[in-house]
């Protein structure tokens, strides 16, 4: 098929090529899901989920304090019925009280176990784990009267990577460069692949 190209420029053109495909699949950031469930003070029963970046990039930090990252997927069932909540950030405490996740309303958890990796809040690592709840926390502004351990862990379904945009990029100049040589044969008269 690529007889017509000059061998040293079929090299190249072969790791060009390569290399685009390489970059539109390349690993994407970790992704992990935050999960609890128990029995609230009412009698109610909850489970909760959502997912978060490993390395979050903060919204917002104040150091020594909390960061504020984005989430997706977040689901919230009372008795077994989704409530369709609308959380897309929250606010994760800082370690030096062990460690939880706020957001003023629909979660307030709390953990006596440090749920991040040392580190900084405008860079934090959210560790995977078990982590054990403190029944002080709130779901849907109401108590737990018993509170399931906190799991992290990896997301277990990977969402297809998007290829970047510098890939993009040398998949079209490759493009336009194929067909540059191609018209440039055609109006030379000379052999060209059929």
């Amino acid at each position: 098929m690529l007889n017509w190209i000059v061998p040293s420029k079929r090299i190249a053109l072969t790791i060009v090529l390569s290399l685009c495909f390489v970059a539109a699949t390349s690993a994407f950031a970790d992704e992990l899901q935050v999960s609890q469930s128990g029995t609230l003070t009412n009698g109610d029963t909850f489970a909760y989920s959502f997912d978060t970046a490993s390395n979050p990039t903060p919204t917002a930090y104040l150091t020594g304090t909390y960061f504020v990252a984005p989430i997706t997927d977040f689901v919230l069932d009372i008795n077994g019925a989704s409530t369709g909540g609308s959380l897309v950030s929250n606010m994760w405490i800082e370690p030096n009280d062990g460690g939880g996740y706020d957001d003023g309303a629909i979660l307030n958890v709390y953990s006596t176990e440090n749920m991040f990796a040392p580190g900084t809040e405008a860079d934090p690592t959210i560790l995977t784990g078990v982590y054990t709840s403190v029944a002080e926390g709130t779901v849907d502004l109401v108590g737990m009267a018993t509170a399931g351990d906190i799991t992290i862990q990896e997301t277990p379904i990977q969402k297809t990577p998007e290829p970047g945009t510098i890939s993009l990029l040398l998949i079209g100049l490759g493009a336009l460069g194929l067909v540059l040589v191609t018209r440039k044969r055609i109006a030379l008269a000379l052999p060209h692949a059929t």
